[in-house]
């Protein structure tokens, strides 16, 4: 995993979140992905302890249930209704409505 970076923007260019992209990122504590992303991947932000926010557009339609395994004081931030707020329903991870 990367040791220094902090916080990630990934553009809309990019599709799709790969598997284990940013496993073990321990310093990364914010991500946001742009308008365009549509899927995030298995164990793609994988044991990111740090990883405190992500915000989740509304184009991201498929999202593995083990992305963010080991990111324990992770938060959700999506539109209402969206793919990104069922899952952090369905796997008890916070959300908030952005």
């Amino acid at each position: 995993g990367c040791k220094k970076l902090k916080a990630v923007s990934i553009p809309g260019g990019v599709r799709k979140i790969s598997y284990r992209a940013f496993e073990e990122c321990k310093k990364l504590t914010t991500v946001t992905l742009c308008d365009g992303v549509e899927t995030i991947d298995n164990l793609a932000f994988y044991d990111c302890t740090a990883l405190k926010a992500i915000f989740i557009p509304k184009t991201v339609k498929e999202i593995d249930k083990s992305s963010f395994s080991g990111s324990d004081k992770l938060t959700i931030k999506a539109i209402e209704n969206s793919c990104a707020e069922k899952f952090a329903k369905k796997n008890r991870i916070p959300f908030v409505a952005e």
